[in-house]
């Protein structure tokens, strides 16, 4: 079962699934995003030529606001 803008919480914050092939692949991909510090995740599969999403997340603010990387540097 597809997702497609879904919330999926996890320890407490939520996480806005944009696209996933399944719950499972988008929980996988929000826990990469959670070990590496990202505020979200996209991850690809490319057969003969043809890339497909297989999970695009990112992590939600308190308001319901997608996160925005830092550009303070």
């Amino acid at each position: 079962m597809s997702l497609k803008n879904e919330i999926i919480e996890v320890d407490g914050k939520q996480w806005m699934v944009r696209e996933a092939v399944s719950r499972k692949v988008a929980l996988s991909e929000i826990a990469m995003a959670r070990v590496t510090g990202s505020i979200g995740g996209k991850s690809t599969l490319t057969r003969e030529g043809v890339t497909v999403i297989q999970a695009d997340v990112v992590r939600l603010n308190s308001d319901g606001t997608e996160t925005q990387p830092y550009s303070g540097y």
